[in-house]
Order: C-alpha cells, then sequence, then structure tokens
C-alpha cells in the first residue's frame, strides 16, 4: 500500500503507521476450527486435554503471531505440550488440510456456520483455561486512496457487500 501497489487490504494485523487509515468490520473471538467429521466435531467447547488431543495446524502471519503462542504458557502449566502438524502462511492451505484431516487450527469467529460447513468445516469453543481478546478484522487503506471519490465508492460497496454476508 505505501508505495501504490495495493490500493485496499482486508487484514487482522494491526496498522500503527502514519498515512494509513482503517476501518474496523468486526471484532472477532478465537475458536477452535476442525473437520465436521472430526471426533470432536459436536462438542460446543473442547476441554483442555481434547484440544491437545490432535495435531495442530499453526498459521503464521507477520505481526500477528504473538496470538498464535499466547496458550503454550498455559499448556505448560497444565503439563500439556501441543503437536504442530506443519506451519504454513497459507489460510487456503491449512483450510484445505483441515478437511481431509483430524488437525485442529485456531481460528477466527467471523465465519458463519454456513460458510465454515461449505467447505466441509466447523468449529469450537476454546477451552475454558485458554483467553485470548479479541482482534478485529478491518479494511485498510493508504491516505493517497482516503478522498478520490472512486475509491470512497469502491470501500462503501466492499462495506456493503460483507454487511449483506453477515447478514446470511
Amino acid at each position: 500500500m505505501a508505495n501504490g501497489q495495493l490500493d485496499l487490504a482486508l487484514n487482522v494485523v494491526e496498522v500503527d503507521k502514519a498515512n494509513f487509515y482503517q476501518q474496523v468490520l468486526k471484532e472477532i473471538d478465537f475458536c477452535v476450527l476442525m473437520n465436521v467429521r472430526h471426533p470432536l466435531a459436536n462438542k460446543k467447547r473442547l476441554s483442555l486435554d481434547e484440544y491437545v488431543s490432535y495435531p495442530y495446524i499453526k498459521i503464521i502471519v507477520p505481526e500477528f503471531n504473538e496470538n498464535h503462542v499466547k496458550d503454550e504458557p498455559i499448556l505448560f502449566k497444565h503439563g500439556f505440550s501441543r503437536r504442530v502438524a506443519f506451519e504454513t502462511s497459507n489460510m487456503h492451505t491449512a483450510m484445505s488440510c483441515l478437511t481431509t484431516t483430524d488437525y485442529l487450527m485456531l481460528g477466527g469467529s467471523a465465519m458463519s456456520t454456513q460458510a465454515l460447513a461449505e467447505q466441509g468445516l466447523t468449529s469450537a469453543l476454546l477451552p475454558e483455561e485458554i483467553e485470548f481478546p479479541p482482534f478485529n478484522y478491518k479494511m485498510i487503506w493508504h491516505q493517497r486512496q482516503n478522498k478520490p471519490a472512486e475509491h470512497q465508492w469502491f470501500r462503501s460497496l466492499v462495506l456493503r457487500e460483507l454487511m449483506a454476508l453477515a447478514q446470511k
């Protein structure tokens, strides 16, 4: 964005830089994502033992990774450790892998039950012992794109479509 190659981004990473604008779209809580055929798929909330009983997919998101290790001290305190099956920075790779394995993955609760089901996935609440602060999903743009009418129109179009999707 800073060099003009990208006009708009939808992201979860905090942007605390001059010349950038952002609009929070939704506050999102963390949850555990899994395949709909997973042995834990019918659970509303996982226990700590269940949470560590299956291999885990770790998503690498620069400037956001601190959230993916906050549970490790809690697990250690209770005598648990997590088996990381693999790490990836590609969300599509991770989601695709979830649909065909019994792996678990930390994710956001913003996806509707229907959207998850369409991908062959479901979600459960994190164990009570593990608390994460929610994070924000937001639209981010550079100041160059703040005033031009076409950019304002496009941002409002994206916002309107996202709101319509959220209502489904």
